[in-house]
């Protein structure tokens, strides 16, 4: 009985290993993520990364403005929101291009620029 429970469980592991396809190419696009809805290349990413860094200076023209007007606090809010947006895009593209395939190191890389 033990025995056969045995073989039974090994069967169940293997079978559910090769269940999974590692070689992307081979997965049906339509199981797969249309990260380009995000942004189109991952030349378009780095692209938006480096201009998203030149637009966080903005933040500093807030600085003691605030309570200036309701323009002002406007202003803030929505650069901060729109700043924040981008981040957000810039990550998710980052995190699932990482989770696609974890054994590329390019992808680990952008996931990791992002964390920090």
């Amino acid at each position: 009985m033990k025995r056969a429970l045995t073989f039974a469980v090994a069967l169940a592991l293997a079978l559910s290993a090769t269940g999974q396809e590692r070689d992307r190419t081979k997965i049906q696009d339509k199981y797969k993520w249309d990260l380009s809805q995000i942004y189109p290349t991952d030349d378009a990413w780095r692209a938006a990364k480096e201009d998203f860094a030149k637009q966080l200076p903005r933040l500093t023209q807030y600085k003691g403005h605030l309570g200036d007007s309701s323009a002002s606090l406007l202003a803030a809010a929505t650069t901060f929101t729109d700043l924040n947006k981008t981040l957000s895009r810039l990550y998710v593209y980052a995190a699932m291009k990482s989770d696609q395939d974890t054994r590329v190191a390019t992808y680990q890389a952008m996931k990791q620029e992002m964390d920090q």
